[in-house]
């Protein structure tokens, strides 16, 4: 078919929705594997003592070099909550949670139409484009909390409205780390990793690979 006049903002929409399905979009017992390598990755990329307590459906972290951690469980994909603790506060421990229920209403970008006009669209991206979209996801979500108190760290940036708890958890994994290196590595690690993918027609990223345990 003959490619359409490329809109940037429907091709970054293509694109950002294809990141989605590649690494975070994982079923039956791909979940399992999923939470399993999270949990494995934190260890060294926070460089944290201890790994994650984790269950079927849940996950505690602490982050020793943060004072916070959090519990994350769901029932589904579509139902997840995540609570937030700042463990050295006896009488209030609690800071906030982020509850996730799509059995109520979500557009799900009705821009975007078919596969085929993904393909066209996915031809033309360059390394640019998807460091531009993982900032989104990512890096620096559009919407998004910071924490003042009681501890304050201003490059934490806690996104808001995101629906894909592996996408959620992904994030976390990012801004919970303190150390710039890594952050900065991070981010170039991924923009290669996911560009590839794209220019090569892979089908998934694995989350060994995606989590860098490979």
């Amino acid at each position: 078919m003959k490619d359409p006049k490329i809109s940037k903002d429907i091709q970054l929409a293509y694109l950002w929705k294809w990141i989605i399905y590649l690494a975070f979009s994982p079923s039956g017992k791909e979940i399992l594997d999923w939470i399993s390598c999270y949990s494995k990755s934190v260890i060294n990329f926070w460089e944290i003592d201890s790994y994650p307590k984790q269950d079927k459906y849940s996950l505690t972290v602490y982050n020793c070099n943060i004072p916070i951690s959090f519990d994350f469980s769901f029932e589904k994909i579509d139902k997840f909550i995540v609570q937030f603790f700042y463990p050295h506060i006896e009488s209030q421990d609690f800071i906030w949670l982020h509850d996730v229920d799509k059995s109520y209403f979500v557009p799900e970008q009705p821009i975007l139409t078919n596969d085929n006009h993904r393909n066209c669209y996915l031809k033309k991206i360059t390394p640019e484009d998807v460091l531009k979209v993982l900032n989104g996801l990512f890096f620096h979500p559009s919407a998004h909390q910071h924490i003042e108190g009681p501890m304050n760290h201003h490059i934490i940036r806690i996104g808001g409205g995101i629906h894909n708890p592996f996408q959620f958890l992904f994030h976390l994994r990012y801004q919970l780390c303190l150390i710039e290196q890594k952050r900065e590595h991070e981010k170039n690690r991924l923009t290669e990793l996911f560009y590839n993918a794209i220019v090569n027609k892979n089908r998934i990223i694995a989350p060994g690979v995606l989590l860098n345990l490979n």
